[in-house]
């Protein structure tokens, strides 16, 4: 294995032979010495190799390996989420339970799909982002219903 030699590992070696170290265990404590210096070196290298690569990537981006990197940072992010819940959270059904008032308003079948609305956070998540900030209409229910249904949502938005 060729090691790089600078100036660092020139003093090293100078100061070694000039203590006229003979022991092998010295002999080893300057080649340890060496040995780290060129794995510093190495490590240097290789971040400069990364950054070439960052910039790289950052002024010719490649749509594939950007939504491979979207779909790993995702991943990670789901994952870390659900190691670190607290479960201070709100109970999806108490969107349901403060909606009790209202139901009379609501029909049959608009009261079933509110049910499964409120069955999940994660369901509540989406009929969230979908019908009250991207202002869908719901095939199910009706505007006003949804209308009170995403207020009601949005008291709890911070606890979902």
């Amino acid at each position: 294995m060729i090691f790089p030699i600078n100036i660092v590992t020139m003093l090293i070696i100078i100061r070694a032979y000039k203590t006229k170290l003979t022991s092998t265990a010295n002999k080893l404590l300057v080649l340890s010495q060496i040995l780290l210096l060129s794995i510093g070196h190495m490590i240097k290298k290789l971040l400069i190799l990364i950054v070439f690569a960052a910039l790289y990537l950052h002024f010719y981006p490649q749509p594939k390996l950007n939504n491979w990197l979207e779909t790993q940072k995702n991943t990670i992010f789901t994952d870390v989420s659900k190691a670190t819940d607290t479960k201070v959270r709100l109970r999806s059904e108490k969107i349901f339970t403060d909606l009790k008032g209202d139901l009379k308003t609501f029909s049959e079948k608009e009261v079933e799909q509110l049910k499964k609305i409120t069955g999940t956070r994660d369901s509540v998540n989406v009929f969230y982002n979908q019908y009250c900030k991207e202002k869908h209409s719901h095939p199910l229910i009706h505007h006003t219903n949804v209308d009170k249904i995403c207020h009601t949502i949005s008291n709890y938005q911070a606890l979902l």
